[in-house]
């Protein structure tokens, strides 16, 4: 599979495309919604749409190189590498790093986002989290893990990077209820209705 955003040919290609379409809206859809709505409105329905990109994304991905639910922890590495390769918001090696962090976990690294970059120049204030986060827990969806993520640097606290831990307890430590357990199907329970 193709790592740059550019080579990808095909049914790959073509949702590479449409995701980079999506991204360049996403800082102007999120102040409309915010406008008409309110903020809270707003970053529930963003967030939920970042969570189910990051699933098809990490879906796609998995039936490519032929993976299923739950991966193993030689797959999971390759497949975040891949995710990361085609869809992080920086795209490209230069952008990001993902390398292993000691003890089993991965340390994910971000010097340059373009979405970030784009929430700034709207004056954006920091009003909502960053979709990638979002983004990833639907990777983790798609591969059947709970992963853990320690944020220890961000760009909006005023560092050069962010840098993620991501851990991936065993089914032995109590870690509690998985943030990525059981997908939503829908929006009604943000908004209290169905």
């Amino acid at each position: 599979m193709a790592t740059d955003r550019t080579e990808a040919a095909g049914p790959a290609g073509e949702l590479i495309m449409a995701l980079q379409a999506y991204e360049a809206q996403q800082a102007l859809w999120a102040e409309e919604v915010a406008r008409r709505w309110g903020w809270r409105v707003a970053n529930a329905i963003y967030h939920e749409t970042q969570r189910r990109v990051g699933r098809l994304e990490m879906s796609l991905i998995m039936e490519r190189g032929g993976c299923a639910a739950p991966c193993s922890d030689g797959e999971r590495v390759a497949l975040l590498r891949k995710a990361a390769a085609l869809f992080h918001p920086g795209g490209g090696p230069e952008s990001w790093e993902l390398q292993e962090d000691g003890g089993g976990a991965l340390a994910l690294e971000v010097r340059a986002c373009p979405a970030f970059a784009r929430y700034e120049a709207t004056d954006w204030q920091g009003l909502t989290a960053c979709g990638c986060f979002s983004r990833r827990l639907g990777w983790y969806e798609a591969m059947g893990l709970d992963v853990q993520e320690e944020l220890q640097a961000t760009r909006k606290w005023g560092d050069e990077s962010c840098r993620m831990v991501l851990r991936f307890p065993t089914a032995s430590e109590d870690v509690g209820p998985p943030e990525t357990a059981a997908p939503r199907d829908g929006l009604a329970a943000d908004f209290g209705s169905s």
